[in-house]
């Protein structure tokens, strides 16, 4: 009995951190339908085009714009979630604007 009350909070546990370690549906998103365009821009993973002094993007509503300008101009199809679930996990992984 004593065994399987410590099991479960350390299974919780576990869970937990195997839960974080899955792609978000962002970063999902985000490498099927943008990362190989910004590989082409920018070299390597794509990623100087965040991390660049001259970055075109200063907030989060111009990061969601930003997004749509993609989508519209690739003409991705993508609903509305799909397009702020791509700015959100662009925002956490690099850009940490206040949401």
């Amino acid at each position: 009995m004593k065994l399987s009350i410590l099991a479960f909070p350390l299974s919780v546990v576990l869970l937990t951190g195997t839960a974080s370690a899955e792609p978000s549906e962002g970063e999902e998103l985000y490498q099927e339908n943008c990362v190989a365009c910004h590989q082409r821009m920018a070299g390597g993973d794509g990623s100087a085009l965040y991390t660049r002094d001259d970055r075109r993007v200063k907030s989060l509503e111009g990061l969601h714009s930003q997004v749509n300008r993609c989508k519209d101009n690739l003409q991705l199809r993508l609903f509305d979630d799909e397009v702020a679930a791509i700015a959100g996990y662009l925002n956490e992984r690099y850009y940490r604007f206040e949401e």
